[in-house]
């Protein structure tokens, strides 16, 4: 996955206290990567879909990235097609920062590499911020996006990173199969779902990680 904020003292990434500034240079440093990458693209037990290895970018919307992601997801996806696949299978995160980011939207609509999105984190996929939605039951309408994969969290904890102020946000595991079972039980018949191969994302906060899971 392609995490679009700097390493610094919080989480949330705010600009002041970095450790380690992140730049996404020009095609000099996208070819670099993508060389990086290629070898785990390669490997038999890497995911991919119609022969297309997957790869998830965080926040496509933030900060520079806005006007690079573009030309790089361009750039990557003919490198794909020239070592042997049909291109790249790009997913982009659908988290709070889909309201915030406010070229996300029309990025996702414009930009043809971008196959699919996916819930990075129901309860703040809509709107009202509901923290009893722990999995995905629904495509999001407003979305431009046909394939959306589902998801659910596991819930979030601060409290290492700070002394005072810190936010829990503990979830209770018969409250999670609930919300699982909900989940599972509506994604079959759901006419809104156009994946052909589908993929449920598990978010977990441990220490302000963010680890996605597939399977």
């Amino acid at each position: 996955m392609l995490h679009t904020v700097c390493r610094s003292k919080r989480w949330s990434g705010e600009d002041h206290d970095i450790l380690l500034s992140q730049e996404y240079g020009d095609e000099k440093e996208w070819r670099e990567h993508f060389d990086y990458l290629l070898p785990f693209f390669k490997h038999s037990q890497y995911i991919r879909l119609d022969n297309k290895p997957v790869f998830m970018v965080y926040r496509i919307g933030h900060d520079k990235l806005v006007d690079l992601f573009e030309p790089m997801a361009k750039l990557w996806n003919q490198l794909a097609i020239e070592h042997g696949f049909d291109g790249l299978y790009i997913m982009v995160a659908l988290g709070s920062f889909y309201y915030s980011d406010v070229a996300t939207s029309s990025m996702i609509a414009s930009i043809e590499e971008i196959s699919g999105t996916f819930h990075f984190h129901p309860a703040v996929n809509s709107i009202d911020d509901n923290k009893e939605v722990l999995a995905s039951t629904q495509d999001l309408l407003a979305v431009p996006s046909n394939a959306q994969y589902w998801g659910t969290y596991t819930g979030f904890n601060n409290r290492p990173r700070k002394s005072e102020g810190y936010y829990e946000l503990p979830v209770d595991p018969a409250k999670l199969e609930m919300n699982l079972r909900r989940s599972f039980a509506v994604m079959p018949v759901a006419k809104w779902k156009t994946v052909t191969e589908n993929f449920y994302f598990v978010t977990a906060w441990v220490i302000s990680r963010r680890v996605v899971c597939l399977f």
